[in-house]
C-alpha cells in the first residue's frame, strides 16, 4: 500500500435473526468505529451473498456453534484472519477450541468495544 493511499475501512457483518439485537450491535460497532462498512443480514446464509472476496474484519452472529462451522461462510473465515463472535450462545469447547469469542445477551457497548478491540486487523 502507498503512502497516500487510504486504508479501506473495516468490514462488520452482523448476522443476527433478533431485529433488535442486530440493530443494538449494528449502532454500537457505528458508535465506536466510525466510518465502519457494517453490513446487517438475517442469517450466515444470507452473509455469502457478500462474496468471497470481502474481508471481514468481524462477524457477529447468532448460529450453533457447530451448525457455523459447517457453514459456507464459517468455512470461508476459518482461511481468513475475520474474528467470529457467536452471539447469545453458552461458551462451548467447540467455540473455545476454534478461537471464537462469545457475546451473551444482555450485553453493553463495553463488551462489543472488547471484541472489536481483541479483533485482527482489517
Amino acid at each position: 500500500m502507498g503512502m497516500h493511499e487510504a486504508r479501506p475501512m473495516p468490514l462488520f457483518v452482523v448476522a443476527l435473526s433478533e431485529v433488535l439485537v442486530a440493530q443494538d450491535v449494528a449502532m454500537m460497532i457505528g458508535d465506536l468505529c466510525p466510518g465502519a462498512r457494517i453490513v446487517q443480514v438475517r442469517s450466515a446464509g444470507d452473509a455469502v451473498l457478500l462474496g468471497r472476496d470481502a474481508v471481514i474484519h468481524t462477524v457477529f452472529v447468532q448460529d450453533n456453534a457447530a451448525r457455523f462451522a459447517r457453514s459456507a461462510l464459517g468455512a470461508h473465515l476459518a482461511l481468513t484472519s475475520a474474528r467470529i463472535v457467536l452471539v447469545g450462545q453458552e461458551a462451548n469447547d467447540l467455540a473455545r477450541a476454534k478461537g471464537w469469542a462469545v457475546l451473551p445477551i444482555p450485553f453493553c457497548v463495553q463488551d462489543v468495544a472488547t471484541l472489536i478491540s481483541l479483533s485482527a486487523d482489517a
